[in-house]
């Protein structure tokens, strides 16, 4: 696997190299490229086909095969595999492709499910099962859109002519930022505002679809918006105002292809600070 990394690591930090160990090699890995999802459907007598009402992914199972490389003793090589990997324990997955800029590092979570390691026999497979409830890869590193009306605009000539005045930064009036989600699948993002001044009722749309919160938001104020499954929580400086969100609102997604948000608000547009954080998500 040229430029290509799989590595297990527990949830206490320790790390297994699944393809450059000296005690075992994975002579197999079922389930890397594995995802799929369980549609709700109704039907209509005397009307052909059928409805789909919903799509849900399901939980991925991924097996690991391992042997014992030739010379190394079957009972070491298990406990060295045991000391990283332990049932009913919490660990990640992690997948490093390519180097340099053209690199990509995603992860996914999940428990071990079984642990199959026979004693006294070097010849026969030990196998380890892994149970990740969410489907799909991820990015390991977050990627982070800064959305503000303050647009950078540093300049310092060798020569100020006539004394005049230095742009240190331009209003956006646009409020408008754009970014191609090129993973595999929809995935939630986080929304941080920071108030600058007096804001009213901040909102961010896309595509037809906003969230927003019925709030009035003074300097220095700090709101976020996570609109991850299984996360999705809107906090004020740290405590929670779900109750304050606004009619209507969608814990929108960033969806695969081309997003284009637009951020707003009843009064105070131009007094506040967001970025929008998001992890890729891969089959």
């Amino acid at each position: 696997m040229t430029d290509s990394k799989i590595e297990y690591i527990a949830a206490n930090g320790l790390t297994l190299d699944l393809f450059n160990d000296a005690y075992f090699d994975t002579v197999n890995i079922d389930g890397l490229t594995t995802a799929n999802a369980t549609l709700a459907t109704t039907t209509t007598p005397t009307v052909d086909g059928d409805t789909i009402n919903n799509i849900q992914g399901n939980p991925r199972t991924i097996i690991f095969d391992f042997k014992v490389k030739s010379g190394v003793d079957v009972e070491t090589c298990k406990r060295h595999i045991l000391n990283v990997i332990k049932w009913k324990q919490k660990g990640t997955l992690q997948l490093t492709q390519g180097t340099g800029e053209e690199q990509r590092i995603i992860k996914i979570d999940g428990v071990i499910q079984t642990v199959d390691m026979p004693r006294f026999n070097n010849n026969v497979t030990m196998q380890v099962v892994l149970y990740c409830s969410n489907s799909l890869f991820e990015d390991l590193n977050a990627i982070v859109i800064e959305i503000s009306r303050i647009i950078d605009a540093h300049h310092f000539p060798v020569v100020f002519p006539n004394n005049a005045p230095i742009a240190l930064g331009v209003i956006d009036q646009e409020m408008t930022k754009s970014y191609v989600n090129d993973g595999d699948a929809a995935t939630g993002v986080i929304i941080t505002i920071t108030a600058l001044g007096n804001v009213t009722n901040p909102v961010i749309s896309k595509a037809g679809q906003f969230i927003g919160v019925n709030d009035s938001l003074v300097n220095g104020d700090v709101v976020v918006i996570d609109t991850n499954k299984g996360h999705k929580t809107i906090t004020k400086n740290g405590v929670s105002i779900l109750n304050k969100i606004k009619a209507g609102s969608t814990f929108i997604q960033m969806e695969t292809g081309d997003n284009v948000f637009v951020i707003n608000a009843d009064s105070g547009a131009g007094n506040m600070y967001f970025n929008i954080t998001f992890k890729r998500r891969f089959v």
